[in-house]
C-alpha cells in the first residue's frame, strides 16, 4: 500500500496544529479515491512522548525518529533524518508545514530525493488518474499555479498553516516504527544549540484570532503605527501588520505578518489601516469574513476587496475611534 506521511513538528513534545489541519484535508481529498493510502505521522523528537499523542490522531502509522539531539529543532539533522527515513521507507507522498521549520527543512530534503517540492500550498486536490495536484499562489499572489510531480517520488508538498480546517479524525491504534537515528545525528552534528528563550505570547495568535487589526506602511509613515496596536489591545483584537511594516523594522520579527511569505487567516472581522493592498498580503486574508479598510488613496487595491471601504487619514479616524472605545 502506498503511504503519505505528514511531517508532524513538536515543540518539547507537542504537536503542532498544523499536523491536523494537514491531516484532516489529506483525508478529505482521498475520502472518494479508489485506492486508499497508509496515512503516516513522521516526528523527530527527543524521546517517545510525540509519538503517544499522535497514537490516537487517525493515522495508521507512525514513523519515529528519536534522540536527544532531535529535541530541539537543527536544521541540519532534521534534514538528513528526514531524508533518511524516506530513502528507507520509500512513501508515495510527503507533505510538510510551510512553517519556519518546514520551510526550511523541506527544500533541502526534496533536493537529496532528486524530487520536486510544490512550496506554500493552500490547496490539494486529485485528478481523474488520482494523481495529486497541488495549488499555490505564483507571482507574487497575482495568480495561482497548479503543479504536478509525474515521476519523481516522493511527490512533495508544503502547506500553508492555517488554510485548512482540522476535523477531529476516528482514532485509530497506529502502527509505531521507530527508525534508528543514532550514526546520522553523529555524522552530521555541525550545528550547536546554544541557548534558547521561550517567548510568551501575550495575545490569541492570529490564525486563530476572529478579530483582527492590521497596519500596513501607511499607518507607519503618517506616525500612526502605535495608535494602530493600541487601538487592537483595546478592541481585545489580535494585531498583524505586512511585510513592508517588517522589512524596515516596525517588528522584530514577523510572527504575526500576514500574505503569502507570512501567515494566512481567517478571522470574521479584519480592520486595515493604511493597508496598499498588495497582491502578496491579500492572498493571506482574503477569506476574511468581513474587511473594512481605511485609506487616504480612495484608489487603494485594497477597497476592491473590501465589504467597507474609509477614505480617511489614519490618524483622524482612529483618534476618534480611540475616543469611542
Amino acid at each position: 500500500m502506498k503511504e503519505l506521511w505528514i511531517v508532524a513538528e513538536q515543540n518539547r513534545g507537542v504537536i503542532a496544529a498544523s499536523f491536523y489541519e494537514i491531516l484532516s484535508k489529506a483525508k478529505a481529498v482521498y475520502a472518494s479515491a479508489q485506492e486508499q493510502p497508509c496515512f503516516a505521522a513522521v516526528v523527530l523528537a527527543g524521546d517517545e512522548m510525540p509519538a503517544a499523542e499522535l497514537k490516537s490522531s487517525g493515522v495508521d502509522k507512525i514513523y519515529l525518529a528519536s534522540e536527544p539531539m532531535l529535541a530541539d529543532y537543527n536544521p541540519a539533522l532534521y534534514t538528513a533524518v528526514l531524508t533518511a527515513m524516506a530513502e528507507t521507507y520509500r512513501p508515495e507522498i510527503l507533505l510538510v508545514a510551510a512553517s519556519a521549520q518546514g520551510s526550511e527543512v523541506a527544500p533541502g530534503v526534496s533536493a537529496r530525493l532528486k524530487t520536486g517540492l510544490a512550496a506554500h500550498c493552500t490547496e490539494l486536490k486529485l485528478d481523474e488518474q488520482e494523481q495529486l495536484h497541488m495549488i499555490a499562489p505564483a507571482f507574487g499572489g497575482k495568480l495561482m499555479g497548479e503543479y504536478i510531480i509525474p515521476t519523481c517520488r516522493p511527490v512533495m508538498a508544503s502547506i500553508k498553516p492555517g488554510v485548512f480546517e482540522s476535523v477531529p479524525q476516528t482514532a485509530k491504534d497506529a502502527e509505531l516504527v521507530c527508525f534508528d537515528a543514532s550514526d546520522i545525528v553523529a555524522a552530521e552534528a555541525g550545528i550547536e544549540l546554544v541557548s534558547s528563550e521561550e517567548v510568551v505570547e501575550t495575545e490569541l495568535p492570529i490564525e486563530k484570532a476572529e478579530v483582527l487589526v492590521c497596519a500596513g506602511l501607511g499607518s507607519a509613515v503618517t506616525g500612526n503605527f502605535e495608535k494602530v496596536k493600541t487601538f487592537a489591545k483595546k478592541l481585545g483584537a489580535s494585531f498583524c501588520y505586512t511585510r513592508p511594516i517588517a522589512d524596515l523594522g516596525y517588528m522584530p520579527n514577523e510572527h504575526a505578518m500576514v500574505g503569502t511569505s507570512g501567515k494566512t487567516v481567517k478571522p470574521k472581522l479584519y480592520i486595515g489601516f493604511g493597508v496598499s493592498g498588495a497582491a502578496q498580503h491579500v492572498c493571506g486574508m482574503k477569506d476574511s469574513g468581513m474587511i473594512i479598510n481605511i485609506n487616504s488613496d480612495e484608489e487603494a487595491d485594497s477597497f476592491r476587496i473590501s465589504n467597507y471601504k474609509v477614505v480617511s487619514d489614519c490618524g483622524a479616524v482612529l483618534d476618534e475611534l480611540l475616543k469611542q472605545i
